[in-house]
């Protein structure tokens, strides 16, 4: 018989919590709706970080075409800074932990004569995976030009063709 006065115990906290639901029908939505939302949240978030190491990406390769054009200025000849933009260009991008599927340098150096300016542009197309750490599909072309001053004051006589005194 002390399971009479239980039951209707259990009863009535039942209908207390039935009251609760009826007088708050939006009870429980915002878990609901959350656990929708968040999905979307962190795609969103994932998206912008993308993003994001796309355009650090750029200013890599931004920095590489710099280093390029200033490695071919200080050149002794045309074909060596031709070469050493080349060379510069690719460590530069080592160093900054780009990974390039297609990498290329063109450098337009013309007579490196003191006072005139090279030019340099370098291409490099860098997989979505390696870049946002994400495993994206596809890639990214990166490009970017930089152009450099040849010294005015280069002293093309001395032993390396170089800034020698």
């Amino acid at each position: 018989m002390s399971t009479a006065p239980r039951a209707a115990g259990v009863r009535s906290v039942l209908r207390a919590r039935l009251a609760a639901l009826r007088a708050h029908p939006e009870s429980g939505s915002t878990t609901v709706e959350l656990t929708l939302l968040a999905p979307v949240f962190i795609l969103f978030f994932l998206l912008v970080v993308a993003l994001g190491r796309v355009t650090v990406a750029h200013g890599k390769v931004q920095d590489a075409a710099f280093a390029a054009a200033r490695a071919a200025t200080l050149a002794p000849n045309a074909a060596a800074a031709a070469s050493a933009a080349e060379s510069a260009a690719a460590q530069s991008l080592a160093n900054a932990g780009v990974v390039c599927r297609s990498f290329s340098v063109q450098a337009s150096v013309g007579s490196l004569a003191p006072g005139s300016q090279v030019s340099v542009r370098v291409d490099c197309t860098v997989g979505m995976a390696d870049v946002a750490g994400l495993r994206l599909p596809g890639a990214s072309a990166q490009s970017a030009t930089s152009v450099s001053v040849v010294d005015r004051f280069r002293n093309l006589d001395g032993p390396a063709g170089g800034n020698a005194p």
